[in-house]
């Protein structure tokens, strides 16, 4: 089943009186990060079964709610080229790794992690401290490129195919093929490349939200890789998100809330009380009616 809890973090309205509310300058980071553990756990979890389910093949279709359980629809056909007027307002760097087919492979471990997400995000936060919208940030960046492979454009951004015409487009044959954007090829968050995502984004979070951070050589002892392969994975996080990690406060703000809300379905859920069977009930310990 797709994972599309934070569908309602794109969707939904700020939160209002009796809706919850995350106070992100003074909620407790170790809790934060306890909460964004159990949401990539789950959402990595359904992935690598989702893979399992085909074979170890890489999912051909997409969910249409961000951080999919999917990969993302690549292109069959023709690419759009970096001078075609109806390609996105996207960076030529970031279009041309957004077309590779290996754009993401460098995420992908050999094996996985044995440190779990939430250990591994105490430990980020243990010695590369930093402040809750860091790791908020996160999850607006993976859901900007999970819909970056639904959609082929960036959000704010019309979908590939509804560009207005231009000279250079009339000139071109009306019967020719519509070139098609492949948006991430392969981009989902499964147990192979969440640890690593998560070190590149907390990298490059911090550098463009914080006043101190600290160095790529202490990111990469911190996250288990050597220093050049952290080089590697923060430019290729830079080219997947086009270089766009301004995050609107708002914006941060509903990711939070939404990160709450889905904690605190998920504790309620855990507590639901259910019947128990029939042979439990009627134990030695049971008690007998008087």
């Amino acid at each position: 089943m797709a994972a599309d809890e934070l569908a309602q973090a794109r969707d939904a309205e700020p939160a209002t009186d009796g809706h919850v509310h995350l106070d992100i300058a003074n909620y407790p980071t170790a809790d934060l990060l306890k909460m964004l553990a159990a949401l990539l756990q789950h959402i990595a979890t359904s992935n690598d079964q989702l893979r399992s389910m085909n074979g170890g093949r890489v999912q051909e279709s997409a969910s249409a709610g961000p951080l999919p359980n999917q990969t993302h629809a690549s292109a069959s056909h023709g690419r759009i080229l970096l001078n075609d007027p109806r390609r996105s307002n996207i960076t030529t760097a970031a279009l041309s790794t957004l077309n590779a087919p290996s754009s993401t492979l460098c995420f992908h471990a050999r094996h996985i992690p044995s440190i779990s997400i939430e250990a591994y995000l105490l430990r980020i936060l243990k010695y590369c401290p930093t402040t809750n919208d860091v790791f908020l940030s996160l999850l607006v960046y993976f859901d900007r490129m999970s819909r970056v492979g639904v959609t082929g454009s960036f959000p704010g951004e019309p979908p590939v195919g509804s560009w207005a015409k231009t000279e250079a487009s009339d000139e071109m044959d009306e019967e020719s093929e519509e070139p098609t954007f492949p948006g991430i090829r392969g981009f989902a968050i499964d147990s192979y490349n969440v640890h690593r995502l998560v070190i590149a984004g907390i990298t490059v979070a911090s550098k463009f939200f914080s006043d101190v951070f600290y160095t790529n050589a202490r990111y990469a002892k911190v996250g288990g890789l050597a220093v050049h392969e952290l080089n590697q994975l923060e430019l290729h996080f830079l080219l997947l998100t086009d270089f766009r990690l301004m995050i609107p406060v708002s914006e941060i703000q509903q990711y939070g809330d939404q990160l709450l809300a889905y904690a605190s379905d998920r504790s309620a859920a855990q507590h639901v009380a259910r019947p128990l069977p029939p042979a439990d009930r009627t134990g030695s310990d049971a008690e007998t009616p008087t």
